[in-house]
């Protein structure tokens, strides 16, 4: 890039002017008490700050230095736009990188190390975008938990202040200036993501798909993937710690329900100079309880509502769970093409996770019906002998499972039917929904990553379809997997086997 400074003196001639003009303006105005730290600024130095940047930017100096690295920068065809697009990039540019709060508390700076930081910021074309999503009413005793394409892991105020460039944003983006000291009590599912740098001039809207209705399964989703993962761990809060069989069903006066963290929003972070820093959303979404002094009591505050928690070994659970499922997911998720029934089913699963009360049964019931259903008439039992077949390893089990999936059934035909609901309703049935769900997908991967791993399905054609599958499951499986060991060695038109009925021509 420094090449290309050096060959236009015209950029360079005035830039000179307009960091003269922002030097003679600027320089150590606003000394911090302490040290060169912009974080130690106060309210009015920052304001006052603010509104002589906002009207160095409105200067002609500045109007003609955003024309002159214009012309320079869109002759290479991936930027463009009108002057106003490039006005607000390079003011974002020259906010973000330090340059003007460096002058403001007296820190040097050489006018040419701060051209071509800010030259650099158009050419990479790649930018990194951090994501952090706060994971509401979980504790984690140890962190982080590292998967393959995400995390969960806890900051300190300061950590997150340096993502969020908290400082920086005191200065030029109050919008964008959040509690870190409350924040880092948290645990958050974070993420990178690679994209492309947005062209200076482009504003991205895909007219063909103006109208265009798209299934998505939650709110955020940048992160839906890792919610795949997350959403199939058993989630239990700490007052029902214990693991209940799905053959044991809650009643009256016996809580057997569940509940899981919950994502209030998803904060986004581009490590791109010329962006505007995101705004924060508000932080009374979040659901709080009082805080109360150890000694007296007292209340002195508030703190985030908290009630899962995970000890160490718990916490080296989940890591373990999450591997496993993330491993399953991606030895399967080329096969996907053959059955879209899988991530379907996961959908829903994710959809039935950030739902509440009876619609949780709905989405859980869908999830089962993506894997186990057919348009065909007694689908309710069908579903019921293929669910209590996949989890009932038993026949008491299995006849168990079958009375409560057709209970659950049963209520899910009454509600999307418009029928009267007369009985009571527990969270247990809730719990019960979900763990059908869950545990039948978990068998899904399980079983379809032990047919991608064989190493015979080198195409989509040669593996087995859902209805193949289901077929398997409808029969007796056991006598299957007998067959199965006996005639490994059969010929591939097997049952139709023409040497078979004439076998002395063998």
């Amino acid at each position: 890039m420094a090449s290309a400074t050096d060959a236009n003196p015209e950029v360079k001639v005035f830039w000179d002017k307009y960091d003269l003009t922002a030097r003679h303006t600027l320089r150590g105005i606003c000394l911090p008490a302490k040290g060169h730290n912009i974080s130690q600024l106060s309210e009015d130095q920052a304001t006052e700050i603010r509104g002589i940047v906002d009207d160095l930017e409105k200067s002609s100096e500045f109007h003609a230095f955003v024309e002159a690295l214009r012309t320079l920068i869109s002759a290479a065809k991936y930027h463009n736009g009108n002057a106003s697009f490039w006005e607000h990039a390079i003011a974002n540019g020259l906010r973000r990188s330090g340059y003007y709060s460096n002058l403001a508390i007296g820190r040097t700076t050489k006018s040419s190390v701060a051209l071509k930081r800010l030259m650099k910021a158009f050419t990479p074309h790649r930018v990194t975008v951090t994501y952090l999503a706060p994971m509401e009413y979980l504790y984690l005793e140890a962190s982080p938990v590292a998967c393959r394409t995400f995390a969960i892991r806890k900051f300190t105020s300061t950590e997150l202040d340096k993502i969020l460039e908290t400082a920086r944003c005191k200065l030029f983006y109050p919008d964008a200036i959040t509690d870190t000291g409350f924040l880092c009590n948290y645990s958050f599912l974070t993420l990178k993501e690679t994209r492309a740098l947005n062209p200076i001039g482009k504003i991205n809207i895909n007219l063909g798909a103006v109208g265009k209705v798209n299934l998505r399964y939650c709110s955020h989703p940048v992160i839906e993937k890792a919610l795949y993962r997350l959403a199939l761990y058993q989630w239990l809060p700490d007052w029902n710690s214990e693991s209940a069989p799905l053959t044991k069903k809650g009643s009256a006066g016996d809580w057997k329900g569940w509940l899981g963290f919950k994502i209030p929003f998803v904060i986004q972070v581009s490590n791109s100079i010329l962006d505007r820093p995101a705004s924060i959303p508000n932080l009374a979404r979040l659901h709080t309880e009082p805080y109360c002094h150890p000694s007296t009591g007292e209340e002195i505050g508030e703190k985030p509502s908290q009630w899962i928690t995970l000890d160490e070994k718990q916490t080296q659970m989940l890591q373990k769970c999450l591997i496993r499922v993330d491993k399953m997911l991606t030895n399967v998720e080329p096969f996907g093409s053959s059955w879209p029934f899988l991530m379907r089913g996961l959908g829903f699963l994710v959809k039935g996770y950030f739902s509440e009360g009876l619609e949780q049964i709905l989405w859980h019931i869908t999830a089962l019906e993506a894997m186990f259903g057919e348009k065909r008439s007694g689908l309710t039992q069908l579903m019921t002998r293929r669910v209590a077949a996949v989890l009932g390893e038993t026949d008491d089990q299995k006849k168990l499972i079958k009375k409560h999936f057709q209970e659950l059934y049963d209520l899910r035909s009454k509600l999307v039917h418009g029928s009267e609901i007369s009985e009571d309703i527990w969270d247990g049935s809730v719990k019960d929904a979900r763990e059908f769900a869950r545990c039948s997908l978990l068998w899904f991967l399980s079983f379809l990553e032990s047919i991608a791993k064989t190493g015979k399905h080198s195409t989509s054609t040669s593996l087995p379809t859902r209805e193949e599958i289901l077929a398997v499951i409808d029969s007796r499986p056991e006598a299957i997997v007998r067959l199965a060991k006996l005639l490994q060695s059969a010929p591939s038109s097997f049952p139709a086997v023409k040497t078979w009925q004439e076998p002395w021509e063998n």
